[in-house]
């Protein structure tokens, strides 16, 4: 009953914006993993007028028709008509891209990844502050999952994406941004500054912590006293998978 609910809203929602919902708008997805300050780099995208979204959807894409749920779940914003671009972030593995997607509707896709360490300590820190802390173990093999999802998916999309070093970015932001400015050829550059929206640091909705309500890039790293200590096979097999992911997708990479 719950299923057809849903698809009731969703015919209903088609036959009320019919004439906005055919409008030609292209796909642009971030694909990453948790805690690699995706949720900036969105806030900075959804503040361009020509960029409609900021946020994660946790929807999958399929072809043509699943593209559609992206567009219902947006057009409420005020710059979709304007837009040329929707937007989503894509950080699971249970939430997918497929290559059919990719072939019919030809997204832009930035992939971007970030150092192991800081990744795990952020993703637990994040956790217990919202009283799900994962165990260590888990955070790790989500971590190495990702990277092995996210390897594979650029193999298949050589030169069909751009890519951004988390960590580089946060070095050197005015650089990545007018590079990303240029891969989406948009009138107005990117800048580090952006909107803070309704949801910004709401849980559930990205990065849930007050610096993401600052509407500008800070650059913090957690306190070294809440880090947690791996042991050393962990930590060497976090680097080593993380190069291996790094120079595979500077190698595929536009």
């Amino acid at each position: 009953m719950k299923r057809l609910s849903k698809k009731v809203k969703k015919a209903y929602g088609i036959a009320v914006h019919l004439p906005r919902l055919v409008a030609p708008k292209t796909p642009l997805f971030l694909i990453s993993h948790m805690r690699a300050r995706t949720t900036l780099l969105s806030h900075i995208l959804g503040s361009s007028p020509e960029i409609c979204g900021h946020n994660e959807t946790h929807f999958n894409y399929h072809g043509r028709s699943s593209y559609i749920g992206l567009k219902l779940e947006l057009i409420s914003e005020e710059n979709f008509d304007h837009a040329r671009y929707l937007h989503d972030k894509i950080l699971h593995n249970h939430d997918v891209v497929k290559q059919r997607f990719i072939k019919k509707l030809r997204p832009k896709i930035i992939i971007v990844i970030r150092s192991p360490l800081p990744t795990i300590n952020s993703i637990h820190i994040m956790n217990k502050k919202a009283h799900n802390e994962w165990p260590v173990d888990k955070t790790v093999s989500y971590y190495l999952n990702r990277l092995a999802y996210i390897r594979a998916f650029a193999k298949k999309n050589a030169k069909n994406y751009m890519f951004v070093n988390s960590d580089d970015f946060m070095r050197e932001p005015d650089h990545y941004l007018n590079t990303i400015t240029n891969y989406l050829g948009l009138k107005k550059p990117l800048t580090k500054n952006y909107k803070v929206f309704n949801d910004t640091g709401t849980a559930g909705k990205g990065d849930p912590s007050s610096n993401i309500q600052a509407g500008k890039i800070i650059n913090t790293e957690e306190k070294k006293s809440q880090k947690i200590v791996l042991p050393e096979e962990t930590t060497l097999k976090l680097d080593a998978e993380f190069n291996q992911t790094k120079e595979l997708l500077i190698l595929n990479s536009i």
